[in-house]
C-alpha cells in the first residue's frame, strides 16, 4: 500500500511539471526568442518573448535548503512595457510550486524585473548584444504559512540573461 501511495505521488509530481511545461511553450505560441536566465541564490530560468508585450518564465530553485533536495519551480507571466535603449521595465505575476503535493502551491509572487543592456550598441550578432543584467523584486504571498494564518514576504533575484536568436 505505501509503494502504491509512493507511485502515484511521483506521478502527480510529474503530472503538474508537464503542464507547467505545456503551459509554458504554448503562451504567446511559443515562437518568440528563447532566453536562458543565471540568477543569484542557485536559480536557473527559461525564458520566453522578452521583446514582446506578454512574456513567460520558468525558475527552478536548487538551493538544498528546502529538506528535500528537490528544489522549488516557479512560472511566472510578465506584462513588459516599452523598450528603452538600455533597460527595460517588466511586472509579473506567478506561482511557486513545491516539491511536497500536500500544498501544491507554495506562493503567489508578483515580480518586478528590470532588465538593463550594457552592450546594446555592440553589432546585431554579437555575443555580448544578446547578453543582459537582470535585477527582479518579488513581493510573495504564502496562502498556507503557518497556524496563525496569511504571510507576505519580499525577495530579490539578481542575474544574467541570454538570448537565442531565432
Amino acid at each position: 500500500m505505501i509503494l502504491l501511495t509512493l507511485k502515484f505521488k511521483k506521478m502527480k509530481k510529474c503530472f503538474v511539471y508537464f503542464v507547467m511545461l505545456v503551459c509554458l511553450g504554448l503562451s504567446n505560441y511559443s515562437h518568440g526568442q528563447i532566453s536562458v536566465t543565471a540568477y543569484s541564490h542557485d536559480v536557473v530560468g527559461l525564458g520566453l518573448n522578452h521583446d514582446k508585450l506578454f512574456s513567460s518564465e520558468l525558475k527552478y530553485f536548487s538551493d538544498r535548503s528546502f529538506g528535500n533536495g528537490l528544489g522549488i519551480i516557479e512560472l511566472d507571466g510578465f506584462l513588459n512595457f516599452k523598450k528603452q535603449r538600455f533597460h527595460q521595465l517588466s511586472i509579473g505575476m506567478g506561482l511557486n510550486f513545491q516539491s511536497d503535493f500536500g500544498n501544491v502551491i507554495n506562493a503567489v509572487t508578483m515580480p518586478i524585473n528590470i532588465s538593463l543592456y550594457p552592450f546594446k550598441d555592440f553589432q546585431k550578432t554579437s555575443f555580448l548584444n544578446r547578453l543582459s543584467f537582470v535585477v527582479q523584486l518579488i513581493p510573495e504571498y504564502y496562502p498556507t504559512y503557518d497556524y496563525f494564518g496569511d504571510c507576505w514576504n519580499a525577495s530579490s533575484l539578481i542575474g544574467v540573461r541570454y538570448k537565442f536568436l531565432r
